[in-house]
């Protein structure tokens, strides 16, 4: 068996879930000395995609300079039809742009593998030298039948890398604060307070504006589990829907998850109050108190409290009104003015 294919069979594992959303760590084609000393990636929503650039840093400490095939998957294998999950893919090698080449892994030879295709590129790393191996690339959203959305970081593809991770950190920034937002990492789920990496487990930090982030960090790690992020969907039906007959829930759900989505975009910005469709179904107090429940805003009414119970995460930074974007803060005026 091809030393790529036996590589990625031995780490990588389909589930019945991911239709899209998985990211990965570049990867040796074969097994070395050469150590990850640290790596920080960031997600950036943008629309339907996560835009994500990942810095890796390696520290060769043998005697002599290698140079080294690496891998980072591009298409995963299955039976759903559509665009390959990783998109404009690039990368640099202390600052100089690598050939990049695309390659089919072979399905008949190796059932198992996730992957279909493959990027390919080399490093060379010379001796008792820190090496930075910069890549970009779009990533496709996973998303759910109830609009659930997700992504995922497959971590298991450095077990071809020397020893532990030295730090690992992941910087996801959201466009709208997350709602539903759950984090998993290998087989556990991850409480969302703010608490610092030990034992294998990441330090976890989100804060809920002026732009909402959620941060992991993993420190002297062994590269075996996978980063999951979800957020979005499910928590829209548990809104209390006005009473506009039994089948109103799930057009509503839909109607209000894309208001809220899509709150900052221009044709929201230029007519800020919902629509009849979004006021039939919600209380206008309701959709605005929403805006402020993203933020972390603090309610004081035992009713509200339990309204948006569990829908987003508790904030590291208390609220702040200047985290209100231009866009909420219009949609907040034009819904007071209907109450």
């Amino acid at each position: 068996m091809p030393v790529l294919a036996l590589l990625l069979a031995s780490v990588l594992h389909a589930n019945d879930a991911a239709v899209g959303g998985a990211g990965a760590s570049a990867f040796p084609i074969e097994r070395t000395d050469v150590r990850l000393v640290r790596e920080l990636v960031v997600f950036q929503e943008v629309g339907d995609s996560l835009q994500v650039t990942a810095d890796l840093h390696f520290r060769h400490d043998g005697p002599q300079p290698i140079t080294l095939q690496l891998g980072f998957p591009a298409r995963s294998r299955g039976d759903w039809e559509g665009d390959p999950e990783v998109h404009d893919f690039a990368v640099w090698v202390d600052g100089q742009p690598a050939v990049v080449n695309r390659v089919d892994v072979d399905a008949d030879a190796h059932r198992e593998d996730w992957w279909e295709e493959v990027f390919l590129f080399e490093a060379r790393f010379p001796p008792h030298a820190d090496v930075q191996v910069l890549h970009t690339y779009r990533l496709t959203q996973g998303v759910d039948v109830m609009g659930t959305r997700f992504t995922q970081y497959v971590l298991r593809t450095g077990q071809g890398w020397a020893g532990a991770i030295g730090e690992a950190r992941f910087s996801f920034r959201f466009a709208r604060p997350p709602v539903g937002l759950t984090v998993r990492s290998g087989d556990e789920d991850l409480p969302l307070g703010a608490r610092e990496p030990r034992g294998g487990r990441p330090g976890v930090s989100y804060v809920a504006g002026p732009s909402a982030s959620l941060e992991l960090v993993y420190r002297n790690v062994e590269p075996q589990g996978d980063v999951w992020v979800r957020w979005g969907g499910d928590p829209f039906w548990q809104l209390p829907v006005l009473d506009a007959g039994a089948d109103a829930d799930i057009p509503c759900g839909i109607q209000i998850q894309q208001w809220y989505r899509d709150l900052d975009t221009p044709v929201w910005r230029a007519h800020p109050l919902p629509d009849a469709g979004l006021l039939a179904c919600y209380e206008p107090a309701l959709l605005r108190n929403l805006l402020y429940a993203s933020r972390g805003y603090p309610f004081e009414k035992a009713g509200w409290k339990k309204t948006f119970a569990g829908m987003f995460p508790d904030s590291e930074i208390p609220f702040d009104p200047a985290w209100l974007t231009g866009a909420e803060k219009l949609a907040i005026e034009a819904l007071q003015q209907v109450e």
